[in-house]
């Protein structure tokens, strides 16, 4: 079975891979690409 926390993952920004929870939280917060996940770690 799948660790969802330890098992890293490819989504859907292109050559990261994260654990399927940080993905699934991505989604949540409607982000998509490199550079939203940029502007949110820099609020």
């Amino acid at each position: 079975m799948p660790n969802h926390y330890d098992e890293r993952w490819d989504g859907p920004i292109r050559g990261l891979r994260l654990p399927l929870t940080a993905w699934n939280n991505f989604q949540e917060d409607g982000i998509r690409t490199i550079d939203q996940l940029r502007a949110g770690l820099s609020d």
